[in-house]
């Protein structure tokens, strides 16, 4: 028997049939270096939705501009000096994307899962789900979540190999030349920003 917070793991097949959502992305990307699309297959999962063993390349982005913000440090809760040159990008689909809908309940139920699926982190368990999904789905482009940081905010896990042609980037800049975003994210999730001016 599972403890009330353990999540269950995956089964072998998909418990029941779902159709996947179609959704034009508008999106937002927190990252390091010149390309967001940059594709990033870590050897040993390292995120919520990553493959375990390197399986796929995942991209993560959120619906809102300041919401991605506390995603990436509501943990730490602090913004440090070293963090300014980050880049933030405007992530857009050129055509609908195919997405497992997780941040639905009727979803989440048919799987046998609950909100703890993008909430948890039982990260090992989160990812053996992931792989799951994406062996089932081979048309999926990625999974759709709420914000653990953001409340009703929309995550997005990408599979980066299956959707990275259909996507485009307006790029915004470094966050240290995005004083005013900063702040208004700063301000609405209760984070600290530690550098000066």
């Amino acid at each position: 028997m599972l403890g009330g917070d353990q999540l269950p793991e995956p089964p072998e097949r998909l418990p029941a049939a779902f159709d996947l959502t179609e959704e034009q992305l508008s999106a937002w990307r927190l990252h390091r270096g010149e390309n967001p699309l940059e594709v990033r297959r870590h050897p040993k999962g390292r995120y919520r939705f990553d493959a375990p063993s390197g399986e796929y390349a995942t991209l993560y982005c959120n619906a809102d501009r300041l919401a991605v913000l506390a995603e990436v440090y509501g943990d730490v809760r602090i913004i440090e000096t070293g963090q300014r040159g980050r880049q933030l990008s405007h992530i857009i689909s050129e055509e609908d994307l195919h997405l497992v809908p997780l941040d639905d309940p009727g979803a989440q139920k048919l799987l046998g899962l609950d909100g703890r699926i993008g909430m948890s982190r039982q990260y090992p368990t989160t990812q053996a789900w992931a792989l799951a999904l994406h062996r089932w789905f081979p048309e999926a482009d990625g999974i759709r979540y709420l914000s653990r940081h953001a409340g009703e905010n929309r995550n997005y896990c990408l599979f980066s190999e299956r959707c990275a042609r259909k996507l485009r980037v307006e790029e915004r800049g470094e966050i240290s030349t995005l004083r005013n975003i900063v702040l208004l994210a700063a301000d609405r999730y209760h984070l600290e920003v530690h550098w000066n001016s």
